[in-house]
């Protein structure tokens, strides 16, 4: 096809040189015209889309840039969060062995974090009980035994053993209770070595060796 308007043009342009009809040589002269207009506007054409290539190219390397800055920005920021976390978390540990030196119990030498939990561990050596049950007027050194004990009168019994279905007032009860499905005697006699799941077996065997009879 353009071989064709080549040709064309090539052929207005003879006859224009040739001196031919005046009608001829205007149309020869705007079919050259014609010619250079489409070559002009398929050059212009090509150049906008080299243009337009080239722009799209640059594009997408700043946007790969930008990608690899962001990403690098972030696993930064990663780390970085991770030491910040890791110093506060080793400045709060210091801070309550710091506090533990400063909040000791002059009676037994327990230490405490906090100075309001000395205070309340104080209360077991002065005998003090504020917190009184107003069901049966029973006193606690704690308000957490407090709450205990006021689920004796509700009846609520919220822990259950997964093993048998039996339900306790409190977790600890709960906590004692599976170490008879587990096996478990973790109190063990200074005397005889026998050992007990609780705390209180132990106590009531103790009496054997110290001969002592309360319920005479």
């Amino acid at each position: 096809m353009e071989q064709m308007k080549d040709a064309v043009a090539a052929s207005a342009w003879s006859a224009l040189e040739d001196g031919a009809h005046p009608e001829k040589q205007n149309e020869a002269r705007n079919q050259q015209t014609r010619r250079t207009r489409e070559i002009g506007a398929t050059q212009m054409l090509h150049r906008m889309q080299r243009i337009l290539i080239d722009l799209m190219d640059a594009n997408k390397k700043e946007k790969k840039v930008a990608k690899k800055s962001v990403a690098g920005s972030l696993h930064t920021r990663i780390h970085t969060r991770d030491k910040q976390k890791h110093k506060k978390a080793i400045r709060l540990q210091a801070g309550i062995h710091a506090e533990d030196k400063l909040h000791t119990c002059d009676q037994c030498d327990k230490s405490f974090a906090h100075k309001r939990h000395l205070k309340e561990h104080m209360i077991i050596h002065n005998g003090e009980k504020p917190h009184t049950c107003d069901h049966c007027e029973k006193s606690f050194t704690c308000k957490d035994d407090l709450k205990k004990h006021m689920k004796t009168h509700t009846g609520e019994k919220p822990h259950t053993c997964d093993q048998c279905g039996k339900s306790f007032t409190c977790k600890e009860d709960l906590k004692k209770h599976m170490k008879i499905h587990t096996g478990e005697k973790p109190h063990t006699c200074d005397q005889c070595g026998k050992s007990f799941t609780c705390k209180e077996d132990l106590k009531k065997h103790m009496k054997i060796h110290t001969g002592e009879k309360p319920h005479t």
